[in-house]
C-alpha cells in the first residue's frame, strides 16, 4: 500500500500511543486535537501473510456523537528504484470495486500482482476510500474490521490472523519466534547490553523474509521492511 490514511470528519487523528507489541503487531491510540478529546481511535494491525487491521471508535462522553470515518488507501505497485521516480508508477493500477471489498491490481509483461481489500461493514467504496458515516452511543464502541490480501499472481494470502486477535498466540509460521529466539547463540553480560541484544534478536526477527522457491531452507534478511 502507497497510502494507508484514517480521516475523522475530514481530518487526521492525533496519536497518543503507539507501542509494537509483537514484531507482526502493533497498536495505535489516536485522537482528535484539543484537551480531553471525547473519543479515540484504536487501530491494532496484524501482519502475516496477508495483514489484518481492526478499527475502534470509543466515545468516552455522555453524549451520541455522530461521525464520518474515511479509511483512504492506494496501492501504486512500484519497486524502490520506481518509487523514487516521481510519476513513472502513475494510473497503471486497475481497480475493481465491490459491495464490501475493492481489489488493487497491477499487471504487465506476464507480471501479476493485486492486493483485495474486504470489510465487515457495509460502507460507500469509491476508487481511493472508503466511508462510513456512523452513529456512536454514550460511552460505546463501533469497530470495524479490515482484511489485506495480498494476489500474487492469481493465487490470494490471506491474512492468518483476523479479527479480534489482539493478543491471540503467534500463527502458525515456518518458524516461530520463540524457537527463532532459542536458536540464536547466547549472551551474558549486563543488563543494558542484554536488553540491547534481546531487543535486537527481535528486530532481525521482523527483517526475516522467506522466498517461496522450496529449494530455499533458511530465511533471508530485508533490510528496510519494518
Amino acid at each position: 500500500m502507497s497510502e494507508w490514511r484514517l480521516l475523522v470528519d475530514g481530518e487526521p487523528l492525533q496519536p497518543l500511543t503507539s507501542p509494537a507489541v509483537d514484531y507482526f503487531s502493533g497498536r495505535v491510540v489516536a485522537a482528535p486535537e484539543g484537551k480531553d478529546p471525547p473519543f479515540t481511535v484504536e487501530r491494532d494491525r496484524f501482519v502475516t501473510e496477508g495483514a489484518h487491521e481492526d478499527i475502534v471508535v470509543a466515545k468516552h462522553t455522555a453524549e451520541e456523537r455522530l461521525l464520518r470515518l474515511d479509511l483512504c488507501f492506494a496501492a501504486d505497485f512500484a519497486d524502490v528504484l520506481e518509487a523514487q521516480q516521481p510519476g513513472a508508477h502513475e494510473n497503471r493500477t486497475r481497480v475493481e470495486v465491490g459491495k464490501r471489498s475493492l481489489t488493487l491490481s497491477f499487471e504487465q509483461d506476464g507480471f501479476r500482482r493485486g492486493t483485495r481489500l474486504s470489510f465487515n461493514r457495509k460502507g460507500e467504496l469509491e476508487r481511493d476510500r472508503v466511508t462510513f458515516k456512523l452513529t456512536v452511543e454514550p460511552h460505546g464502541r463501533w469497530k470495524l474490521c479490515v482484511d489485506l490480501t495480498p494476489i500474487e499472481g492469481a493465487k490470494p494470502r490471506a491474512p492468518l490472523l483476523r479479527c479480534d486477535s489482539f493478543g491471540a498466540p503467534e500463527p502458525a509460521m515456518p518458524l516461530a519466534l520463540q524457537e527463532w529466539l532459542e536458536r540464536a547463540p547466547e549472551l551474558e553480560a549486563g543488563d543494558d547490553l542484554q536488553h540491547v541484544y534481546q531487543s535486537s534478536l527481535v528486530d532481525l526477527a521482523s527483517l526475516r523474509i522467506r522466498p517461496r522457491e522450496e529449494d530455499l531452507r533458511w530465511a533471508m534478511p530485508a533490510g528496510g521492511v519494518p
